[in-house]
């Protein structure tokens, strides 16, 4: 397994308090919250085929300047599929926040399993169950470094082969 899993929760909620909960607890917002002139690259709406089937340099970049700017983005109408990656407290190794192309948002948060050890795959079942309640989650799964789903309905990342645990709510 490589070194670090990641544990995702997916909801239908698309409320900025949930968000909110979820960058309270998982995530250094003093390291995250300034975004200037970062460029993020999101799915086109015109684009229907397999997020990343799609050569990057066809998807849109859009640039923010705050945590905020990208949130209240990720809120607006249409749904517009795209993913940040944020500084995490410790003792979490990253934190992620994906809004997907069906308009909901995947929720991540990695730890560190260098040594493939037992202990680290509790700690995610533990934390996966910890992250679905908070954020409301319809499903949950973890995994050795697996990127967010821009379109989980498609990829249904809970069912690969890859899945370490998965919960279905």
């Amino acid at each position: 397994m490589p070194p670090c899993i990641d544990v995702y929760s997916l909801t239908a909620h698309r409320e900025r308090a949930i968000i909110d909960r979820f960058l309270s607890t998982y995530v250094d917002l003093e390291r995250s919250a300034d975004r200037h002139g970062e460029e993020l690259a999101v799915l086109p709406l015109s684009y229907h085929g397999r997020p990343f089937d799609l050569p990057l340099e066809k998807w849109e970049s859009v640039e923010f300047a705050s945590l905020d700017e990208v949130i209240a983005y990720g809120l607006a109408a249409p749904p517009r599929a795209f993913t940040i990656y944020l500084r995490s407290r410790p003792p979490w190794c990253g934190a992620i926040l994906c809004f997907t192309r069906t308009g909901e948002i995947e929720f991540g948060v990695s730890l560190d399993d260098p040594l493939d050890s037992p202990d680290a795959l509790a700690t995610a079942k533990g934390l996966l169950g910890e992250l679905m309640a908070m954020t409301d989650g319809i499903r949950g799964w973890a995994a050795g470094e697996m990127p967010p789903s821009l379109d989980p309905r498609v990829e249904r990342p809970w069912e690969m082969e890859s899945a370490l645990a998965a919960v279905e709510r």
